[in-house]
């Protein structure tokens, strides 16, 4: 039973943590309508602002997740002026 139990809890400690939100990438991104896509915009925006906030005081769980979040804001603001000048 003792070793059932340490089994699941180093599975447990190795599973990686979830993000708090997923990358887009340009397929999901054509899929979105204009309002979703500045949702998304503004839900992203707000997350990069507290990435880098923790990065600062130094409470960093994942260093990549920053760039990770301004390559999908960059998909978005491409995507929004591609259709635009359409």
């Amino acid at each position: 039973m003792k070793e059932k139990n340490l089994k699941s809890l180093r599975k447990k400690k190795n599973q990686k943590k979830v993000s708090k939100m997923a990358i887009l990438k340009m397929r999901k991104i054509r899929e979105l309508s204009r309002k979703d896509l500045d949702d998304k915009l503004r839900e992203l925006e707000l997350e990069l602002t507290k990435e880098i906030g923790f990065s600062e005081i130094g409470t960093v769980k994942n260093p990549g997740r920053v760039g990770e979040i301004r390559r999908t804001i960059a998909r978005i603001k491409t995507h929004k002026r591609s259709t635009e000048k359409k």
